[in-house]
């Protein structure tokens, strides 16, 4: 990184002085990750033999040749946004297909059918509406 200074700073010597000092210390390499491309810091710690890589963004990774290949994003069609993309059901069963059929529900959308479920009636479910005590 050209920051030979850094190699005997007592502030991020030890893990513990760099934790006090973290917020310090990101900005530091704020400073210094600015001084080049990404392009000529990939090439720097390819030849170091560093493990990194490249931070995306949502429509990188959405676009990602091998997360299109593996499912990881998919299109449902939301009742309010209309297509709309969604990071994948998080495991994948062989067997067991697990999904998601369908955006996040409106505030309220299933209230009448889980009171029904816990056993009251449309008479009870009518003036829970009328008290404002549902929507």
């Amino acid at each position: 990184m050209d920051r030979e200074d850094l190699i005997d700073d007592p502030r991020y010597g030890a893990p513990d002085k760099r934790t006090e000092n973290v917020a310090d210390f990101v900005s530091l390499l704020d400073e210094i990750f600015a001084t080049r491309t990404m392009d000529e810091w990939a090439e720097r710690f390819e030849r170091h033999g560093l493990l990194w890589d490249r931070s995306r963004d949502f429509l990188e990774i959405a676009n990602d040749p091998q997360v299109v290949a593996n499912d990881y994003i998919i299109e449902i069609n939301d009742a309010a946004l209309g297509p709309t993309k969604l990071v994948a059901f998080p495991v994948q069963l062989e067997k067991s297909k697990g999904g998601i059929r369908a955006g996040a529900p409106e505030h309220g959308q299933h209230t009448e059918e889980v009171l029904l479920e816990l056993g009251y009636s449309w008479d009870d479910v009518s003036t829970f509406k009328d008290q404002k005590v549902i929507l």
